[in-house]
């Protein structure tokens, strides 16, 4: 069993009700958390970031210029970075949706982790494992569910910006490109979670149709299944 879970899940809903959660990921939050065999402990649609930094991987003493949670006016863009005259280093950040969620146990979190994956977020991993100091035996594990749509781009130091704004227009055309290619990757998700646990759930990957999927798990179709339309269920081991 999860720890305070029934606490944690009211914390969440509160949360909810301020606002203080993205509504690009209220959905998959409750897909999520509907099994008890998972919590979700942080989530984030996704986001564009100017940031300032002191130096190259300093964030704690960061400063952000400006943040979006969807896509912002290209003239917009543009005027945020050619009115900058801070100091240190200017970079635009694109960062992917990601979660973090607390799995009961090996297995689930694999399971989780696997179907994220097929779905498109094929970074997500299994994040950290904490073993009790008695038995050794996992009691805490943690899956993140992160996508491949991450651009960490420089700009400028020194209140100098080192590009011009033909430069600005191509960066927020890819930046677009990315944070669309991101935010549909979240309906993927939705329609792969709301499988998770259908019995007789059978479907075709959405990325390989020569896949399908059965309760979060991958296999190959056999050519003689994909001539005559014929789908067996048998056993899958982990």
């Amino acid at each position: 069993m999860i720890a305070n879970r029934i606490k944690r899940l009211t914390d969440l809903q509160a949360l909810i009700d301020t606002g203080s959660v993205d509504k690009g990921v209220i959905e998959i939050l409750e897909l999520i958390n509907s099994h008890p065999e998972y919590l979700t402990t942080s989530s984030c649609s996704g986001r564009i970031q100017l940031l300032e930094l002191p130096d190259i991987g300093e964030k704690r003493d960061s400063n952000v210029i400006a943040k979006w949670h969807d896509l912002p006016l290209q003239k917009e863009f543009g005027e945020m970075i050619s009115s900058w005259s801070g100091t240190g280093a200017l970079y635009v950040m694109l960062q992917s949706p990601i979660f973090h969620i607390e799995a009961i146990d090996l297995e689930s979190a694999v399971k989780l982790r696997n179907l994220a994956q097929e779905y498109g977020f094929k970074y997500s991993t299994i994040r950290s494992i904490k073993l009790d100091k008695q038995t050794k035996q996992p009691i805490k594990i943690t899956v993140e569910i992160l996508a491949s749509d991450v651009l960490h781009v420089p700009l400028g130091e020194s209140g100098t910006i080192h590009t011009d704004s033909r430069y600005i227009d191509f960066l927020f055309e890819r930046i677009t490109h990315h944070f669309l290619r991101s935010q549909r990757k979240l309906d993927l998700l939705k329609k792969g979670l709301s499988g998770l646990y259908d019995p007789n759930r059978i479907s075709v990957s959405p990325r390989n149709p020569k896949v399908r999927l059965i309760t979060g798990h991958i296999e190959v179709i056999p050519e003689r299944e994909k001539k005559t339309g014929m789908m067996k269920i048998r056993p899958f081991l982990l």
